[in-house]
């Protein structure tokens, strides 16, 4: 069996992060990598350490901006649902961001606790 491109590798290591951020069992994942590449439980320990390495690094971002790219997210969901007219669905997606940004008058009571001293990113919660 001829040696995996670089490319293919890091498709492969794309593959094994969705299935690890699934909740996927090791012995799962070992088969599959084993059923669909053709390769050894050891090869599968590599591309399972460099996936892990992945999720590492991706909780190292800052608090601000997960929760920009969360509230974008949001925002495009709600774009869509109202697009569609699913209007239920849109409200319920507003109440979540919201909630997130801390707008309810329950969520202000709690912002500072939950959001730390700063506050939502560029509010005072003393201003709120």
């Amino acid at each position: 069996m001829p040696k995996a491109t670089k490319a293919e590798v890091e498709h492969r290591i794309d593959e094994v992060y969705d299935l690890l951020i699934n909740r996927i069992t090791y012995r799962a994942v070992i088969g599959y990598g084993a059923n669909k590449w053709g390769v050894k439980e050891r090869q599968m320990n590599v591309y399972i350490s460099r996936a892990l390495e992945r999720m590492k690094a991706a909780n190292k971002e800052s608090e601000e901006d997960l929760l920009a790219k969360t509230v974008a997210s949001y925002q495009s969901i709600y774009a869509r649902q109202v697009a569609d007219k699913d209007y239920g669905g849109a409200r319920l997606t507003l109440d979540s961001l919201s909630r997130l940004q801390g707008l309810t008058s329950k969520d202000k009571k709690n912002l500072a606790a939950t959001l730390g001293q700063k506050g939502y990113v560029g509010f005072d919660p003393e201003e709120i």
